[in-house]
């Protein structure tokens, strides 16, 4: 579930054959669109939460199976997420430092 949501949160160029792709070619421009305001907020709110989870169940199950859950899977899984998303934070902070720019927060309200 994790995966889809994070899929959809993601430039088009991240993308090859349906598959995501770690690419220098990928184009950030917009992306502070897509997440909207709490963006990086919510994605590393996700995985604090998913490791939480994964650690709550290993510890109330001596790390097998929970609910059909495998949780040395589950742990590699999001293992792979935190690398996927350190990878990207990393790119688009290249991104902007490269273009020199910074995404505009929307305007506070009074």
């Amino acid at each position: 579930m994790w995966w889809k949501w994070w899929r959809g949160q993601q430039p088009e160029s991240r993308f090859r054959d349906g598959q995501l792709v770690q690419s220098e070619a990928v184009l950030w421009d917009g992306l502070e669109e897509k997440c909207g305001p709490n963006g990086l907020v919510l994605v590393v709110g996700s995985l604090l939460w998913w490791r939480e989870g994964i650690v709550a169940a290993a510890e109330t199950c001596g790390d097998h199976k929970v609910d059909d859950i495998d949780i040395p899977v589950e742990h590699a899984d999001w293992e792979l997420a935190v690398v996927d998303v350190t990878w990207a934070l990393d790119h688009m902070v290249r991104h902007c430092v490269k273009a020199k720019t910074i995404p505009n927060k929307r305007a506070r309200r009074s």
